[in-house]
């Protein structure tokens, strides 16, 4: 194995005069593999060639490859219709050449030899729309084309396009492409074609309703009868404008504006309340309640948290379980959160089947422990009727060293 040339000599050839990892391992008579190991022992950052595009790659072929169908791509990543890798066929940027315009994307142009790769200028002729296309090449020669096929190249045909006006490039200044399509009777796709073939920058989407604020809607709302048509007056989407009246502390399902609390009272109901409770309490939204207790300064806990509840001992909770018998009730009663419930009915010995609690009658600790010296958790819970991790909660609870679990060994035949 040859040597590292040293730091000086990689820098000089690799960042100075910029040749490749291969050339350098070609003059040293090594493998790129080495050169690669080279630069990384001396603190060299090697350049990644699927960063760099185009003639900058050291992979670079001309930029032309060629498609499943057998048409020849070029790399033009600077034409309106690229695909996403930047590529073009070449027969259509043959094409523009030499009508001295872009194509639109329903023109067809066709291979009078019927060979794709064969793009000279005498070979190809550009027809308005493939209806017309399929017309000329295949005149004279059997069809097998169904009736609604024949109707729909016949409609293609006979398609008159919409007549844009000449000052549509004026009408973009002062309208969305939305607003000139209405107003026209076509579609926007229409004009962002006319805007991309005479030059036009497409600027991004501008909605009135950003520049509006809370009170401002407030009023807006009034004067319409449902968020569809007051999103068309404002040129945004409904979803958009249900997000931000949700934001501006409106409720999902009646738009009513929601009447606040006093800060003090907001934090003593967050202190023994949930978002979603103090939600259905206001007729708001829980996001509504978010926004509404960050601007005051409180910081929101999570969904589920631990807190130190006034919980009644284990006594009074059993007579409380068979009072209550669904968790929704008991929380209700309680007036504490549901999943903190849950987690103390199950670190106490409470389980829950088919939404109900039952309290697990314990044996004496000394005789719980007695049992787990020669019984499993599982074994213990057929016992009780409880599953196995209500019983390892309780021998955690008593002071019980908890051992692994056995594996299961196969019955002899």
């Amino acid at each position: 194995m040859k040597k590292n040339p040293g730091r000086e000599q990689l820098q000089k050839l690799y960042v100075e005069q910029g040749q490749t990892q291969q050339e350098i391992a070609d003059l040293h008579g090594v493998t790129k593999v080495s050169v690669g190991r080279w630069l990384i022992e001396e603190g060299i950052r090697p350049r990644h060639p699927g960063r760099q595009r185009g003639p900058e790659n050291p992979s670079w072929k001309g930029g032309l490859t060629m498609d499943k169908d057998g048409y020849v791509l070029r790399y033009t990543p600077n034409h309106p219709y690229a695909n996403r890798g930047g590529y073009v066929r070449e027969h259509r940027l043959v094409m523009e050449k030499m009508i001295g315009r872009h194509l639109r994307p329903e023109e067809v142009v066709h291979h009078k030899d019927d060979c794709t790769s064969n793009n000279h200028p005498s070979n190809l002729q550009l027809f308005e729309n493939n209806g017309a296309h399929l017309s000329e090449t295949r005149k004279g020669m059997p069809s097998n084309w169904t009736e609604e096929g024949l109707a729909r190249m016949k409609e293609a045909a006979d398609r008159q396009r919409t007549p844009l006006p000449d000052n549509l490039l004026e009408m973009y200044e002062t309208m969305t492409a939305q607003q000139i399509a209405d107003q026209l009777g076509c579609g926007t796709w229409a004009i962002y074609q006319y805007l991309h073939a005479h030059g036009a920058q497409l600027r991004p989407a501008h909605t009135r309703e950003k520049e509006l604020s809370g009170d401002d809607l407030l009023e807006l709302r009034k004067r319409f009868r449902s968020n569809k048509e007051m999103a068309s007056f404002l040129d945004t989407s409904e979803k958009t404008l249900r997000r931000r009246l949700k934001r501006l502390g409106y409720s999902a399902i009646d738009e009513v504006r929601v009447v606040w609390p006093s800060d003090d009272v907001l934090r003593e109901m967050y202190q023994t309340r949930s978002r979603s409770q103090m939600a259905k309490e206001l007729g708001c939204s829980s996001t509504a309640v978010q926004h509404k207790l960050n601007s005051i300064g409180i910081e929101w806990r999570a969904a589920t948290f631990e807190k130190k509840w006034d919980w009644p001992t284990d006594d009074e909770m059993r007579q409380l379980v068979e009072k209550y018998p669904k968790l929704a009730d008991l929380s209700r009663h309680l007036n504490v959160e549901y999943d903190a419930l849950r987690s103390h009915l199950n670190q106490h010995g409470l389980r829950q089947p088919s939404r109900k609690m039952v309290a697990v009658k314990y044996p004496p600790d000394a005789e719980l422990l007695k049992m787990y010296e020669t019984m499993t958790a599982t074994e213990i819970g057929l016992i009780l009727s409880c599953d196995c991790v209500t019983v390892l909660n309780k021998l955690r609870k008593i002071g019980a060293t908890i051992r692994p679990a056995q594996p299961r060994t196969k019955a002899s035949p």
